[in-house]
């Protein structure tokens, strides 16, 4: 998760927010996300970051990072980013 932050900046700056409860809300969330983009990717066949960006509402640049994200986690092929 971690390195997620790496593309905000200094993570370090979110420290005094850094609770264990909240980190664990974050994973829960993010884990949530991941399974619904997989679901996504499966019913489109292949994603692009617009396409995540639109359905998720969030930025493009977002759409990418979470993107690599599931795909470093085994859950989507890089070329296309279709469902593992």
């Amino acid at each position: 998760m971690r390195w997620m932050f790496g593309g905000c900046g200094d993570y370090r700056r979110f420290g005094g927010f850094a609770f264990p409860e909240l980190w664990t809300l974050f994973d829960e969330w993010l884990e949530s996300l991941e399974d619904e983009l997989v679901e996504f990717a499966r019913e489109h066949g292949s994603v692009t970051p617009e396409e995540v960006a639109e359905r998720f509402k969030i930025s493009k640049r977002a759409a990418s990072i979470l993107l690599r994200y599931v795909q470093r986690n085994g859950r989507m092929k890089s070329r296309g980013y279709e469902p593992a």
